[in-house]
């Protein structure tokens, strides 16, 4: 089993927007306790934050990118151009995105609304501004299992911002593996629906993917 890295030397800041959801929440509290730096990202930071760690802090989706290293999507697919572009003006020369959204049909979530560009992280690096990197995963981690030590598959723009979430990954307890580049996503997010219809089928919760044969810590090619 790839086993956890060390962790990053200096705090990154991490925005998530929509972290008040379950994977944003277990997100933000993960990487929190790992030392970094963290904001979420929600339309009304009046509301109520539920059972969200009082010690993370809350704003607007555009005071949360502000200055971000790393800004988290993980709002519902469908309103992802949207707040791409409404926070595209905060984001900084050298941050980066990583979508973990996923667009399953509301009516049937074993089954998908995949938007024309083929999947919804290529919809937001359609929506970016050009000095920023794309990136997406955690598509087949469940977000009680965040901690699980399960894996999670990455892909993104450039090896930098691959390496960035993979690092991440691994303070989290996850087994990451570089899946490539962004156009990997159209496959990654067809692996959700998958695994909810194998969960439902099995009447269990948090079937995820194992990739064999890589070796622990290995560097992407």
């Amino acid at each position: 089993m790839r086993s956890a890295s060390t962790r990053f030397a200096a705090s990154v800041k991490i925005a998530i927007l929509g972290g008040t959801g379950k994977l944003g929440r277990r997100l933000a509290e993960g990487w929190r306790r790992t030392g970094h730096q963290i904001v979420v990202g929600t339309r009304d930071p009046a509301r109520p934050r539920g059972d969200l760690d009082a010690a993370i802090a809350l704003a607007t989706y555009a005071d949360a990118a502000e200055g971000a290293d790393l800004v988290v999507l993980s709002v519902p697919a469908e309103r992802a151009a949207a707040l791409v572009t409404e926070v595209a003006h905060r984001l900084a020369p050298t941050a980066v995105l990583l979508s973990v959204m996923i667009p399953l049909r509301p009516a049937d979530p074993t089954a998908l609304d995949l938007p024309a560009e083929g999947s919804t992280a290529a919809l937001v690096a359609a929506h970016a501004p050009a000095h920023v990197s794309v990136t997406a995963g955690f598509h087949t981690v469940a977000a009680g299992e965040v901690h699980a030590g399960g894996d999670v598959l990455i892909c993104g723009q450039t090896p930098a911002a691959r390496a960035l979430i993979v690092g991440l990954a691994r303070e989290l307890g996850l087994q990451p593996v570089d899946c490539g580049p962004l156009r990997a996503a159209e496959t990654l997010e067809r692996l959700t629906p998958l695994l909810i219809g194998i969960n439902r089928r099995y009447k269990v919760r948090g079937a995820g993917i194992h990739i064999s044969g890589v070796p622990p810590d290995a560097p992407a090619g």
